[in-house]
């Protein structure tokens, strides 16, 4: 049976000027489409994580790597 490869786009970001955009944290509706994600994939079987480094994509999948025990790969 072929791996499952799941591609996700981070989560809306609240863009604010006075930081540099790789820092940009989710918005509210981010951070609620960050647990609707995690609720979706939780028994989908996850076990690896691959992340860009900004933050909003980190913060994204963080709630389904918590509970999943998985840590987040990614490059800075």
């Amino acid at each position: 049976m072929p791996t499952p490869i799941y591609l996700i786009r981070h989560a809306e970001s609240q863009p604010d000027a006075s930081i540099p955009e790789a820092d940009w944290p989710l918005s509210e509706a981010g951070q609620d489409r960050a647990v609707y994600l995690r609720d979706r994939l939780i028994d989908a079987g996850v076990e690896c994580i691959y992340s860009s480094p900004y933050n909003r994509a980190i913060d994204t999948i963080k709630p389904l790597a918590e509970v999943a025990g998985i840590i987040i790969n990614h490059h800075t």
